[in-house]
């Protein structure tokens, strides 16, 4: 498998661009063809936004996914250099706008170059704490997974070990910490029940009890491609709650209402960069 692994990051590293771009949309084809149940799933989430779902609408999810993960393996054999000369950041000024005795939450989405956003934060001096799967995907996808999303200004940490919550905690106690975290998606299954675009869901409430019990604000954002090889960086404004205004139940509620509303305004922005084949949604009946 790590052969194989090499094999693609060279592929991804040394082809033309025009050739991999249509490597992508065969590659998007294919994938669209085979997989009637993420086929079905991508179109649902567009109606669940009340958008079209038709199958060009879904084949641009496929293309989406095709592609980002053509740019995972290239940023691992030439690094981040093409997309940091590519790229358009807004909202960059709000990070500056953290205090500065103390960290924050950046939550983010299975939207665009997820996997990137945590090292792309590393880039702009900040040190990021963010956390990966590593009960159901195996050692070797996990290994797999901190290479590409991690670096020296990034720790990878498992969601299954007990000590990952401490160890979170460190980084909100940092000047330029930052604790990455993806918002749309109840990996652990002890998420929160919600509205989400309009359906009866369960979200993850890890960002906004982390944000309640460390006392540390919180923002919203997302890396995604906007052309074939450019690229948009989004940083929302600070969401911050004093803690001792609050109880804590009702702080941690607060802050999950916020990520929940500014999750669903990107996802609606980029809805076809949402490369998202097991939703939140608990039934298909719409509220």
């Amino acid at each position: 498998m790590a052969e194989k692994l090499n094999i693609a990051v060279y592929l991804c590293s040394k082809t033309d661009p025009l050739i991999i771009e249509f490597a992508v949309k065969l590659a998007a084809f294919v994938l669209l063809f085979f997989s009637p149940q993420k086929r079905k799933t991508a179109g649902d989430n567009f109606r669940a936004m009340n958008l079209r779902s038709g199958l060009p609408d879904v084949y641009r999810v496929f293309y989406n996914m095709a592609f980002n993960i053509v740019v995972f393996f290239r940023t691992l054999g030439k690094g981040m250099d093409e997309i940091q000369q590519n790229i358009i950041v807004t909202g960059a000024e709000n990070l500056d706008k953290i205090p500065k005795d103390r960290g924050c939450v950046v939550v983010t989405c299975h939207l665009g170059l997820w996997d990137l956003a945590a090292k792309y934060l590393s880039l702009l001096g900040f040190d990021v704490a963010a956390v990966a799967e590593f009960k159901n995907v195996g050692s070797f996808h996990y290994e797999f997974l901190k290479k590409v999303r991690g670096s020296e200004s990034v720790e990878i940490l498992p969601l299954e070990d007990k000590s990952t919550s401490l160890r979170l905690a460190k980084f909100a106690k940092k000047t330029k910490g930052v604790i990455a975290l993806v918002g749309d998606r109840d990996i652990s299954g002890s998420g929160r029940e919600a509205v989400f675009f309009g359906r009866s869901s369960t979200l993850p409430v890890g960002p906004a009890y982390m944000a309640a019990r460390l006392d540390i604000p919180v923002l919203i954002g997302y890396l995604v491609r906007t052309k074939a090889w450019k690229y948009k960086a989004y940083i929302s404004e600070p969401f911050y709650l004093p803690k001792c205004e609050f109880e804590k139940k009702v702080l941690t509620q607060k802050y999950f209402d916020w990520i929940k509303i500014n999750m669903e305004k990107i996802i609606r922005e980029h809805p076809d960069q949402w490369i998202m084949f097991r939703p939140p949604w608990k039934n298909e009946k719409k509220t």
